[in-house]
């Protein structure tokens, strides 16, 4: 605005007609009085004008628009109204009436550089970058130490995709300010875009130069000729990076990416794991790293030393928990895994599937009164899933509390929307009401397994033991079981069910034949199997080896159920 108001100092006001009287020659003629009639126009103007600025510096722009079409009108050499007319309609993003104002005013102005830049401006906003090229040519030679101009005439020139002469000003303002980040990035790219890596690589050189203990920029070089596959010339830029920044988890990233390219594996791994243990690179980055191994099992030896390294790194992120706590699961490491899993609940206990995962562990563990506490708190906490019900009615089973587990599993089976939580909630609904007599209910859940299920294995043999039980459609509790064995033979447990179907059918040399096969598939560690065992031999009238075999099942009986006290 400065400028502006130095173009309208206020006219003193005249005071007499013979304001403009000199001293008469003999012979001078006089001046004519209508002289002073120009010069109050001239006042009554340049007030008008003062107003328009006021009224638009006021925000009444209307008002503005007003007076200054007044002073253009009256004076239309009035070079600072049509400057300030351009700005009111370039508010109203009238731009091409505002270029028309503004070359109006450098016209009768040639020598004022605010209007040149307005003008300059607006052509760039018009996407005009040939004729604000030109204007900010002449302004930045005007003004030669002004980097401001010089750059914006650089910027006309790449949107013109004049890109060595955008080059040549990039020097010239680098020459003027010294290297700048900024004008090195615009370099590069343009390097970059004519597929010279190599120059772009020694425009970035000058700034790493520059700040000696900057990691980033050798870093930055690294990754331009990564992208562009040429390894082996980003490795010295990586040493040096590394030289500065030993612990950059970035550098380290970058070298592991590069080893990993070339398949030099030890190396590679040396770099991810000084990259894990610092907390500067983000634990998505190491989570996605680590998912890599968890479908490899052959690598957990590597993927415990990085989840170790993660642990150290951010001791206190529930994610870096429960993500060791599901390697352990994975390797059937539950004990530990479920210590784990505990801590990731003591940091945050609002996430379900940790609590879901920590549930089924106790349950894998037989901790049955663990279990049924936990799944009372998860219950309470998400009482919208299915799991928690699930978990306590596995429990109930277990404490043979059948008519809690038919409670909780009915309740639960409102809100199961995974099939598999669906399928396990009427299993154990099926075996509950079998255990309450109430087998018309049972059957209803098991059929309806079988349809839905039909090369489900468990359920087809849980069905069978309990036909074969109450020996109930025995011929059907074997085609069960028969099928059971072919979805999955060798398994001692199903084997078990397919001698108990054939006992109940009064078939004791098949019910001994598989029974002794399941003895051979681990069965000799089973309480069922060896009473089941011992019972078919008496009926075979192996009186002595039937002794020997339910002194066995209850040995084995009395050992568990120390455990259980113990």
């Amino acid at each position: 605005m400065r400028k502006i108001i130095l173009l309208l100092i206020i006219v003193t006001p005249f005071t007499g007609n013979n304001i403009w009287a000199q001293k008469k020659n003999k012979g001078q003629k006089e001046i004519p009085v209508q002289a002073t009639t120009k010069s109050k126009e001239q006042y009554e103007n340049t007030a008008n004008f003062i107003d328009a600025v006021k009224e638009r510096l006021n925000g009444n722009s209307s008002q503005a628009e007003l007076l200054l079409l007044e002073v253009i009108a009256k004076e239309p050499s009035h070079d600072a109204a049509h400057y300030e007319y351009a700005k009111l309609l370039i508010g109203k993003y009238k731009y091409s009436l505002a270029i028309e104002e503004l070359k109006i005013a450098v016209k009768l102005c040639d020598t004022n550089i605010w209007y040149k830049i307005l003008l300059a401006e607006t052509y760039d906003n018009m996407n005009q970058f040939a004729l604000s090229e030109k204007l900010w040519s002449e302004i930045a030679k005007s003004n030669p130490q002004n980097v401001e101009y010089l750059y914006k005439y650089t910027v006309s020139l790449i949107y013109q995709n004049k890109l060595k002469e955008a080059l040549n000003e990039y020097n010239h303002i680098e020459m003027l300010m010294g290297v700048n980040e900024d004008i090195t990035n615009a370099k590069k790219s343009i390097w970059l875009h004519f597929d010279k890596v190599d120059n772009a690589a020694k425009e970035m050189e000058k700034l790493a130069e520059a700040f000696p203990t900057e990691s980033k920029y050798y870093l930055d070089i690294a990754d331009m000729y990564i992208v562009n596959k040429m390894l082996d010339k980003a490795v010295p830029y990586l040493k040096k990076a590394e030289k500065i920044d030993p612990n950059n988890a970035q550098i380290n990233i970058t070298l592991y990416n590069y080893y990993t390219e070339n398949k030099k594996y030890d190396e590679a791994f040396s770099y991810l794991k000084k990259a894990f243990v610092s907390p500067e690179l983000h634990i998505d980055e190491k989570i996605k790293i680590l998912l890599s191994y968890y479908s490899s099992p052959k690598d957990s030896l590597k993927a415990y030393q990085l989840l170790d390294s993660l642990i150290v790194a951010h001791s206190n992120d529930p994610v870096a928990w429960s993500m060791y706590a599901d390697f352990l699961t994975r390797d059937s490491r539950y004990a530990e895994a479920k210590t784990v899993y505990e801590k990731v609940i003591n940091y945050d206990d609002s996430k379900y599937l940790i609590w879901e995962q920590y549930l089924a562990i106790l349950l894998e563990l037989e901790e049955w009164e663990e279990a049924d506490k936990q799944s009372y708190t998860a219950m309470s906490l998400f009482p919208a899933y299915a799991f928690p019900y699930l978990a306590h009615g596995i429990v109930a089973l277990q404490k043979k509390e059948y008519e809690d587990a038919v409670s909780v599993l009915e309740e639960g089976k409102k809100y199961a929307v995974e099939e598999f939580d669906i399928m396990r909630i009427h299993l154990f609904l099926a075996e509950s009401y079998s255990q309450l007599k109430d087998f018309e209910k049972s059957d209803k859940y098991y059929e309806i397994l079988v349809r839905k299920y039909p090369q489900n294995a468990t359920v087809l043999n849980n069905y069978s033991y309990s036909l074969s039980e109450r020996e109930y459609r025995i011929e059907y509790a074997l085609q069960l079981a028969r099928k059971t064995i072919e979805l999955s033979p060798n398994t001692a447990i199903f084997e078990d069910t397919y001698a108990w179907a054939f006992f109940k059918n009064q078939d004791y040399s098949n019910a001994r034949l598989w029974l002794e096969k399941a003895l051979g598939h681990g069965g000799n560690n089973d309480y069922d199997i060896l009473s089941h065992y011992s019972l078919v031999l008496e009926k075979l009238g192996e009186t002595t080896l039937s002794k020997e075999y339910r002194e066995k099942a209850e040995q084995l009986k009395n050992l568990s159920t120390d455990d259980i006290e113990q």
